[in-house]
């Protein structure tokens, strides 16, 4: 049984104890994740800690397949084996808040110049308008939810990151979740969402959706500080996309890139905001 220690918010756990199912033997049971705020992987270090650290016994869990192997050997220490063996369903679930807290913690807090840049498809994004998923890059980040009418709605948020693009929005799909299961998928609700401004345009409107002013009354009012947010968001990912391409070689930054196409007032924008050209980049 894994018994958890969390801090006053109860939104992390500070502290684990493993106690073994037939004696009363107690041990400290440490973590650490990969580092790297872009790595998807879902292990989880544990150790099982001694007073005399020489005999800590060391093994990864995987929280998606709930799989336990020993760290660097084929070989399962028996402790180890109890500790597979006597893993309950809330320990499961304890092991999986203790991986996902700790990522998106290390995602928020890192500096992301200790690490290498992600790929960014340059040519897509500077000449096909792509926008970049938040999620795609920081896969372990603190996501936006909120309940309406019985369904979960989650934010998905794209960024447009073409260079010398001016505008201040991101693009929110909004994800309709029920019994986890996507349920707009394949018919998506999204808005251009102005993170300086607060004000929106619809982008798609679904039909098995509400209408986009009251999820975006819905999320404003859940997340009453989310245009920092976006802005913040916004900032990170431009300044790995620059990291990137200066490390491809591609870019000169005194010199933005344009399209090859050339781009009337009132056409919609290279960019893929949505908006008039003269309204966007063409200010």
């Amino acid at each position: 049984m894994i018994i958890v220690t969390f801090n006053e918010s109860k939104t992390e756990v500070i502290k684990a104890i493993w106690k073994t199912n037939n004696s009363d033997e107690e041990y400290n049971l440490s973590w650490d994740v990969c580092k790297s705020p872009f790595c998807g992987c879902t292990k989880l270090k544990l150790t099982i800690g001694f007073e005399n650290s020489l005999q800590d016994v060391s093994f990864s869990y995987d929280v998606k397949s709930n799989k336990i192997s020993s760290a660097g050997s084929d070989r399962i220490p028996e402790l180890v084996r109890q500790f597979k063996k006597a893993m309950s369903e809330n320990d499961h679930v304890l092991l999986n808040q203790i991986f996902h807290t700790t990522k998106i913690k290390n995602s928020n807090e890192c500096d992301l110049d200790d690490f290498e840049p992600p790929y960014f498809p340059i040519e897509e994004i500077e000449y096909e308008a792509l926008m970049v998923n938040y999620g795609e890059v920081f896969p372990w980040y603190q996501k936006h939810l909120f309940e309406f009418e019985g369904i979960t709605y989650f934010l998905s948020e794209y960024y447009c990151l073409k260079s010398g693009c001016k505008c201040n929005d991101v693009t929110i799909e909004f994800v309709a979740i029920k019994d986890a299961i996507i349920i707009n998928e394949k018919d998506p609700t999204s808005v251009n969402f102005n993170y300086q401004t607060g004000k929106w345009e619809i982008k798609e409107q679904g039909k098995g959706t509400p209408k986009c002013a009251v999820l975006v009354s819905q999320m404003n009012k859940q997340y009453p500080d989310l245009k920092k947010t976006l802005a913040d968001r916004k900032e990170k990912m431009i300044q790995l996309y620059m990291r990137y391409k200066e490390m491809q070689g591609s870019i000169d930054r005194s010199k933005p890139v344009t399209s090859n196409a050339r781009c009337g007032r009132n056409d919609p924008c290279y960019c893929g905001s949505g908006k008039k050209f003269k309204k966007c980049c063409g200010k």
